[in-house]
């Protein structure tokens, strides 16, 4: 079974992920990392000023469809991903036939705005109002989607990636 970390930028599904997969003794796979591999550019950035963002949101299903027919794996999708129906459907599918639990680590504005504002990252903006001031309509937009796709819900907030980490163990063993 793989476990599909999911939330948005800033929510800590890379830290907590590569955290989680070390504690279970099995692979991190960065969806990000496999969608911007099927690229010459070498930043997210890039890919979204070259090709535009329907060129990555295509590239993150291909890498979905590639990472989901693996298992045992723990998976940090990029937080657009689980807007695309396609990737979606493709996540649902997986939930119905048990090969997935999908987590959505939840956090809460002011959580993200400081972790955006410490590590800006290779993030390019969703709104042309600039990362950190685009968070709160991200929020209101995605939050929905993340917790009707979600098996559970972890308020990261408050949190370590070890703590968190701990917690998403006992909810799969």
């Amino acid at each position: 079974m793989n476990i599909a970390l999911i939330g948005l930028r800033g929510s800590g599904k890379t830290t907590i992920g590569r955290e989680l997969a070390e504690q279970l003794w099995c692979d991190f796979v960065d969806l990000d990392d496999l969608a911007l591999a099927r690229f010459a550019e070498s930043t997210v950035s890039d890919v979204w000023s070259a090709h535009g963002e329907a060129a990555w949101r295509e590239a993150e299903v291909e890498a979905l469809g590639d990472v989901l027919g693996r298992s045992d794996d723990v998976i940090a999708l990029g937080g657009g991903a689980p807007m695309i129906p396609q990737a979606r459907e493709m996540l649902t599918t997986s939930q119905m036939a048990d090969e997935i639990k999908i987590v959505y680590l939840k956090a809460g504005e002011a959580t993200l705005r400081s972790r955006l504002e410490a590590e800006p990252g290779d993030r390019p903006s969703l709104t042309d109002a600039g990362t950190i001031d685009e968070i709160a309509a991200i929020l209101r937009k995605r939050d929905p989607v993340y917790q009707d796709l979600a098996d559970q819900v972890l308020d990261v907030d408050v949190l370590s990636p070890v703590e968190a980490a701990q917690f998403i163990v006992r909810l799969v063993m």
